[in-house]
C-alpha cells in the first residue's frame, strides 16, 4: 500500500506541474529548477522511510515533531516549485503587454 501512496503522490506532483506550466515558454533553467524542487519536496515528504540511522533515531525519539516538520517542508518546497514553473507564464505575460 505504501508503493501506492508513493506513486500517487509523484502523479499528482508530476500533473500538478504540468498544469502550472500549461501556456508558458518553460526555460530549461526554470525546468531544471522545478524538477529538482518537485524531487526535493517528494524525498522530504518520505523521509522517515529513509534507512539512515540518523533519520530512523530523529523518528524514533519523536516521531509526530519530525512528522510534521517534513510534511509543512515538502509542502513549501512542492509551492516553490510550483510558483517558479508558473514565473514563466508572469514573464511570459509582461513581455506580451509592453
Amino acid at each position: 500500500m505504501n508503493v501506492v501512496i508513493h506513486l500517487a503522490t509523484a502523479g499528482f506532483m508530476y500533473l500538478t506541474i504540468l498544469e502550472a506550466i500549461k501556456g508558458t515558454s518553460v526555460s530549461v533553467g526554470n525546468t531544471l529548477k522545478t524538477i529538482l524542487l518537485t524531487t526535493a519536496a517528494f524525498v522530504i515528504a518520505y523521509a522517515q522511510n529513509i534507512p539512515l540511522s540518523v533519520i530512523q533515531d530523529a523518528v524514533n525519539s519523536s516521531w509526530f515533531t519530525f512528522d510534521f516538520v517534513e510534511k509543512i517542508v515538502s509542502v513549501l518546497l512542492f509551492y516553490l516549485a510550483v510558483t517558479k514553473a508558473m514565473n514563466s507564464k508572469t514573464d511570459l505575460l509582461k513581455v506580451g503587454s509592453e
